[in-house]
């Protein structure tokens, strides 16, 4: 008898009911009936997690097929940037599996390893800065999630901002260049202190 298969398990023997022997591979059969059935182990697989551009370490995490057990949650950090989730594809916007689910069946492959990758979305705070007049200095204050901004120019097509990593918002004074409403999007980018954000009027003005 050939051995059988089955998605997601080890084939573990047979075990019989009724007249009979088992063993090994030989059969012997009495003159009643007999039921051979196989017995299964499922296959166990690793979790490991990639922290894909952020810092910190985590554990892997072990799972058995068929068995639903949550992913470890969450502990690496990036600058700049809030986790929002796993993916199995390291390029991913959108995350396949949010912090801490439950899972199961991640993989049919018996000792493998399946590598889950952080997710991150850059932190943003979005301000809009009243109608002046052309040429009118403006105050803003501006907060950072990841910290704050030290000081800003304005060129032609964008604001430069100076990452300052400390709890104290700080005053920023540039000049606006027309009578228009702007909005500036304001974030943060591992590794890198010095960011530009373009900036447009409104689109209703």
């Amino acid at each position: 008898i050939a051995d059988p298969t089955r998605t997601g398990y080890i084939f573990a023997g047979w075990n019989k009911t009724g007249e009979g022997t088992l063993s090994g591979t030989t059969f012997t059969f009495g003159a009643g009936d007999c039921t051979l059935t196989a017995s299964w182990n499922p296959i166990t697989y690793t979790v490991e997690y990639n922290a894909n551009s952020g810092t910190g370490s985590m554990n892997s995490s072990s799972h058995t097929y068929d068995s639903e057990k949550a992913l470890n949650n969450n502990e690496f950090t990036r600058s700049g940037y809030k986790f929002i989730g796993w993916s199995t594809d390291s390029n991913a916007t959108t995350p396949t599996y949010t912090n801490g689910q439950s899972v199961i069946n991640l993989t049919a492959t018996n000792g493998a390893t399946v590598t889950l990758y952080a997710i991150w979305e850059l932190d943003t705070v979005t301000l809009t800065i009243s109608k002046v007049h052309q040429g009118q200095s403006v105050n803003v204050t501006i907060s950072s999630p990841s910290g704050t901004l030290s000081s800003a120019t304005l060129s032609n097509s964008s604001i430069t901002l100076t990452h300052n990593y400390g709890d104290t918002p700080v005053t920023i004074t540039f000049t606006i260049s027309s009578n228009k409403n702007y909005t500036i999007e304001v974030g943060g980018n591992s590794g890198v202190n010095t960011l530009n954000y373009t900036w447009t009027p409104n689109a209703n003005e």
